[in-house]
């Protein structure tokens, strides 16, 4: 019996982060607003954003990148490529923001602060 070491299946699924130059340049202009909001908000690094950590005060601010970036038109496969993560996850995250959306008033103020100004930016369309 292998353990999960030896298992190929988990040493793929984390094997080598996706370098930057394989994320789309059409996120550029996305990222550099959402990154000045979530660090002034969070005060989490673009670098945090992208990491393994499972901290709440950096999956937060992930998952509403997800959202985002859902919202924009991207696959949740195109979007868990980004950040070296399977679909399900990305989706599973994607639906849990939206539950602290609906139920937690600081996240929805926030969602809708980034909302605002990607749309003011020409980022999102109304």
């Amino acid at each position: 019996m292998k353990t999960i070491e030896e298992n190929s299946m988990w040493q793929n699924r984390r094997a080598k982060p996706k370098s930057k130059s394989t994320r789309s340049k059409k996120t550029t202009k996305l990222d550099n607003v959402f990154s000045k909001l979530i660090q002034s908000h969070y005060k989490i690094s673009k670098e945090d954003l992208f990491s393994d950590c499972r901290k709440p005060q950096i999956t937060e601010p992930r998952q509403l990148h997800w959202l985002i970036l859902r919202r924009k038109g991207y696959t949740l496969k195109s979007i868990g490529d980004m950040y070296n993560r399977n679909y399900s996850t990305v989706y599973s995250g994607i639906k849990h923001i939206e539950c602290l959306i609906d139920s937690d008033k600081k996240v929805r103020e926030f969602y809708q602060k980034v909302i605002n100004e990607l749309k003011r930016e020409s980022i999102l369309e109304e």
